[in-house]
């Protein structure tokens, strides 16, 4: 390995089928970000705009020692050729590398994804994990990863041991002060590409008929709960903290100051002029959530009023 050039990490999305319509991976780009501002460099690769080919050049000189992808099963095919090619890739490179997995589907289906292609998996809400785990990694570089090693005592990851047994370490029960931190402080501190993918889209939408009301080129999108209190028959996103976990989590919310504050940041920022919260249930309930409901409008009211932001500015 040259050691006068730093590694780093890449994370990359599956393709998300949604033809000319995407936006960012909110949580890769929160798993990188919580990274980056500890001192790890990371590079994400985004299928639904960016071309592979820099990236592939990049594992091929050895550039990546951790790869990490939030992968599906409606795309499992190609998250697997993608995985394996950036495996083969990389490993051209003398370099050694780990190739993880976290997301949904990878932690309801990490065997069959461990089997496949992965060498361990992140599971639940995993900044803080996968942050760490990387940082061993990059400690260790030089020679050959112990993966077990490298694992040991973390909480949140499944991968296999040197003989070939499946270790499953649930995650800690998030606590509203981590969820915070995630989901309001990191936000706050995040660098998202916006105006790349909202380029996108006007190239994408162009000569197209977006309706009556209009297409606001200019959204992001919010997280201000933990999870869904429902147990829909349907979803399966309602398991996936649970299983994770081993236990039914408590909901953990932003409070409603938090919530405006956040709209204000992005138009401020990044001049954003829609915000769609992407909560299950933003609502969660008749009790405290619709209580911290009221209290947004009356506070995005004041924020109008005030001329912190425009009078046009949608949710």
């Amino acid at each position: 390995m040259n050691s006068n050039r730093q590694r780093k990490v890449l994370l990359m999305n599956s393709h998300s089928r949604e033809g000319v319509y995407v936006t960012p991976a909110m949580g890769i780009v929160k798993v990188a970000e919580y990274a980056r501002k500890r001192g790890i460099e990371c590079d994400i690769l985004d299928y639904d705009i960016d071309d592979e080919a820099p990236f592939i050049a990049n594992a091929e000189r050895g550039d990546y020692a951790v790869i990490g992808m939030s992968v599906t099963h409606y795309q499992m095919e190609a998250d697997l050729e993608r995985l394996w090619k950036f495996r083969k890739c990389a490993e051209k490179s003398g370099n050694p590398v780990i190739i993880a997995g976290g997301g949904q589907e990878a932690a309801m289906n990490h065997e069959q994804w461990l089997d496949a292609a992965l060498d361990i998996v992140f599971l639940g809400f995993a900044e803080a994990t996968f942050h760490d785990f990387c940082r061993r990694v990059f400690d260790a570089d030089g020679s050959p990863f112990d993966l077990p090693a490298l694992a040991d005592g973390l909480d949140g990851v499944t991968y296999r041991n040197e003989l070939g047994e499946l270790v499953f370490r649930h995650a800690n029960d998030m606590s509203h002060d981590t969820f915070a931190e995630i989901f309001y402080g990191n936000v706050l501190e995040m660098d998202v590409p916006y105006q790349k993918y909202w380029d996108y889209l006007r190239r994408s939408f162009k000569g197209k008929d977006v309706g009556g009301a209009g297409f606001i080129f200019e959204h992001v999108r919010l997280y201000g709960t933990s999870h869904c209190p429902r147990r829909c028959g349907f979803c399966s996103s309602q398991t996936f903290l649970a299983y994770s976990q081993e236990a039914i989590p408590k909901i953990s919310m932003l409070n409603a100051d938090q919530l405006v504050h956040l709209a204000v940041h992005h138009y401020r920022k990044y001049g954003a002029r829609l915000v769609i919260f992407s909560d299950d249930d933003f609502l969660v309930g008749p009790g405290v959530g619709a209580r911290r409901a009221m209290a947004f409008c009356r506070g995005i009211i004041a924020e109008k009023k005030a001329g912190n932001l425009p009078s046009d500015f949608r949710f």
